[in-house]
């Protein structure tokens, strides 16, 4: 059970602590804020980075004339 969370608490009670509300909602305004932000995070401008480089970019490149047009604009961007 992966990432499951077993307790063994009364059927009525909270199963959550003041502690942990708090944190949960502080993460969750951090997600929505990154989200409406639009804020990109170390990991996913690598992963961005590594499928650009080794999948979008070599099969654009060896397409020639079919992407001529999304080479140029690269070009003028300074992409390659």
């Amino acid at each position: 059970m992966s990432g499951s969370i077993i307790s063994n608490i009364p059927f009525n009670s909270e199963p959550v602590d003041d502690k942990m509300n708090g944190r949960i909602r502080k993460t969750a305004n951090r997600l929505y804020s990154d989200i409406s932000n639009k804020n990109l995070h170390m990991i996913q401008k690598t992963f961005h980075r590594v499928i650009f480089s080794f999948g979008i970019k070599p099969f654009v490149m060896s397409q020639g004339t079919a992407y001529q047009g999304v080479i140029n604009k690269w070009k003028n961007s300074g992409v390659v």
